[in-house]
């Protein structure tokens, strides 16, 4: 069985959901059943075990195993391409080496959004996953020096260091893992408001980058919409439900574990206008540009010392920063 070629490693809320769905279309490219198998970062596997022991490790992180990861490409024929896509590997500390080290020869596919909206769709989307209890965006980042002495960790989260949201905007720190190990040619950099923008031609310049027919015709519509919790309290029981989900995992085959994820979340998120979503006040915004600051221009500087993104393209102009 051929090795998984390519990974789309995060950072969250960035897009990686609809590169999947998008990159999963095509006649040449096998993408794993299961999105994020999350099974290269082994030190979130350990923080996991350290926090909540051994036995709830399978119900937040299912593949542990080398054996049941391969089992997810399987059903995989001659695709040029297979992959899959784990949000959790680019903040990771071990992931790049880990990826490196089970196949050299992997691409590798980055993407980055402005800070500050990263942080709130991630609040958002942890809200709605019941991993969140904070009951605000503000409250939630003020949590952190709590949470990092174990105090005010909700039930639901996979390991401390899940709800530490200063962490995911280290782009630039985060992307040097990866350059340590991966040539600069096997790294595909995505910025998030170029996928909103020409969806079309950031696709078309992926199928470029992985090497297969880039006249493909895909079916863009948006994944991983917006939402908020409709039903929080069957959200939460049914996640939380560590007796629950140890059973379903022995008795459910795979693809019906999917299916339920996905079944459970059309029933307790109602999608919504994003214009009726919490917007953040515009002098906290200016509060945390202020503070990130400094991040964007490290990943700026670090994707044109690569060429990873076009000589034309500021990071810091694109999302504002040159005015704080």
């Amino acid at each position: 069985m051929k090795k998984p070629n390519l990974f789309i490693v995060g950072e969250p809320k960035c897009g990686t959901t609809s590169l999947y769905y998008y990159l999963k279309q095509h006649p040449d490219i096998f993408m794993s059943p299961l999105k994020e198998p999350k099974f290269f970062c082994k030190d979130l596997h350990i923080e996991c075990i350290e926090h909540w022991g051994r036995k709830k490790l399978k119900h937040y992180f299912q593949i542990t195993k080398e054996n049941h990861y391969s089992k997810l490409f399987k059903n995989a024929r001659d695709e040029k391409i297979l992959g899959e896509a784990s949000v959790f590997y680019l903040v990771s500390q071990v992931s790049a080496k880990e990826i490196y080290q089970f196949n050299k020869k992997a691409k590798i596919i980055v993407s980055f959004r402005e800070p500050v909206s990263q942080q709130k769709s991630m609040f958002l989307h942890n809200t709605r996953s019941a991993v969140e209890d904070a009951n605000s965006f503000e409250e939630a980042l003020n949590l952190e020096p709590k949470r990092r002495k174990g105090e005010r960790l909700p039930q639901r989260v996979y390991y401390p260091s899940q709800l530490y949201y200063s962490e995911y905007i280290k782009y630039a720190e985060h992307l040097k893992r990866f350059l340590n190990y991966f040539p600069r040619e096997n790294i595909k950099v995505v910025i998030f408001d170029d996928l909103k923008r020409d969806t079309e031609g950031v696709y078309k310049e992926i199928l470029s980058f992985l090497d297969v027919d880039d006249t493909f015709k895909c079916d863009f519509k948006v994944k991983n919409k917006r939402g908020v919790p409709r039903f929080s309290k069957l959200r939460e029981i049914a996640t939380k439900s560590y007796r629950i989900r140890g059973m379903a995992q022995k008795i459910l085959p795979l693809k019906v574990r999917i299916l339920w994820s996905k079944t459970l979340d059309k029933i307790t998120v109602k999608r919504v206008d994003k214009k009726k979503l919490y917007k953040i006040p515009k002098r906290f915004r200016k509060k945390l540009m202020k503070k990130y600051k400094p991040e964007v221009i490290k990943i700026n500087n670090l994707l044109h010392e690569y060429n990873l993104i076009e000589p034309s393209k500021d990071l810091v102009k694109l999302w504002g920063y040159d005015k704080i």
